[in-house]
């Protein structure tokens, strides 16, 4: 399985009520605990985990290569949860393991 790692951030979280997992498009509201056979939107097998600093350890949401639909791993209320907590966390792109060229920006 290809894993990627990325910073969700969201600019004055604590003043705005909002969704994170309505912000980041996802509309299929099924869970994935496991890596899924195939894209629910698209139906193509080039899925990849997507692991979030500071959301806990492991893959927190699916990724499609192909049309770049985001998946569900946990339910949406766990998933708003742990975006909250990731959200919260700060840290610099120069300080990663990867040049910083790699970085893809989801916000």
């Amino acid at each position: 399985m290809k894993v990627m790692s990325v910073m969700f951030w969201k600019d004055d979280v604590i003043n705005k009520r909002t969704s994170f997992v309505k912000d980041l498009g996802i509309t299929c509201n099924k869970v994935f605990r496991e890596i899924p056979d195939g894209c629910a939107y698209c139906g193509k097998n080039h899925i990849r985990g997507v692991e979030i600093y500071g959301a806990g350890i492991g893959v927190s949401l699916w990724l499609c290569d192909d049309c770049e639909g985001l998946l569900l791993r946990y339910s949406k209320s766990t998933t708003e949860k742990r975006l909250l907590k990731a959200s919260q966390v700060y840290t610099a792109p120069q300080d990663w393991e990867h040049d910083v060229g790699d970085v893809i920006d989801l916000n």
